[in-house]
C-alpha cells in the first residue's frame, strides 16, 4: 500500500498527470491486456486487476482523493 500512496503522490505532482496515467498504461502489458480483456472499461479492468492481487481498489481510490 505504501507502494501505491508515493506513486499516486508523485502523480498528482505531474503537471499532466492524465498523461503520466495515460503513457503507464500504455508501456505496462499487464494493464494493457487487463484493459483489452474488458473491452475497454478501465473501471472494470482496475477493479479486476486489484482483486486479483488481493488489494482493495476502494483503498486505492481513496488514497486519490
Amino acid at each position: 500500500m505504501a507502494k501505491a500512496r508515493q506513486l499516486i503522490n508523485n502523480i498528482k505532482a505531474m503537471k499532466n498527470p492524465q498523461a503520466v496515467v495515460m503513457n503507464a498504461i500504455n508501456q505496462n502489458p499487464e494493464i494493457k491486456a487487463a484493459i483489452e480483456a474488458s473491452r475497454g472499461d478501465y473501471k472494470k479492468a482496475f477493479y479486476t486487476m486489484a482483486k486479483q492481487k488481493g488489494v482493495n481498489p476502494d483503498d486505492i481510490l481513496n488514497l486519490m482523493k
